[in-house]
């Protein structure tokens, strides 16, 4: 969504990840990313992993915008 919006590279600036509930080798999981903050040089998104319904890991990215 934020490289539709704006032309230019993205550098991860901060990411925190964290682990609810292991997950076994071979399950599918399901992953929603959810924008928080876009502003005209940084974001913030929340990325969500469930596993069979059950929420197993939630991240916290924050993310810069370079010009080229």
């Amino acid at each position: 969504v934020f490289k539709e919006m704006k032309r230019g590279d993205l550098v991860v600036e901060n990411l925190m990840i964290y682990f609810l509930k292991p997950v076994q080798i071979d399950n599918l999981i399901e992953v929603y990313p959810k924008f928080l903050d876009i502003g005209r040089k940084f974001g913030k998104m929340e990325i969500e992993v469930y596993n069979e319904g059950v929420l197993s890991g939630k991240a916290m990215l924050m993310f810069q915008y370079i010009d080229r």
